[in-house]
């Protein structure tokens, strides 16, 4: 059985596989780049799932971050043509 893990103990592994995936970055294909952010994800869900544990956030608010954050990007570099076409969106679907 496992010990109980907070952001101070899994920080560690974190740093480590972002090292890591630093190094390989440069000398990789495509499988093992999609290999390496799986291992990136798998940080951010356990970092998620500690996070739940204390009532501060979940996996799906991370998810929802990152939709937003995409969104405005997409906002700012396509202007209006991007509000057009979100409007003519059923709402709640971006």
């Amino acid at each position: 059985m496992g010990h109980e893990q907070t952001f101070e103990t899994i920080a560690p592994f974190t740093i480590e596989e972002a090292m890591k995936f630093m190094k390989r970055y440069q000398i990789t294909t495509t499988i093992t780049l999609k290999t390496n952010w799986a291992t990136s994800l798998l940080q951010i869900v356990f970092h998620s799932k500690i996070a739940e544990e204390f009532s501060c956030f979940c996996f799906d608010e991370v998810v929802e971050s990152i939709c937003k954050k995409w969104l405005k990007g997409i906002r700012m570099s396509l202007g209006m043509k991007i509000e057009r076409l979100m409007s003519s969106w059923p709402h709640g679907k971006y």
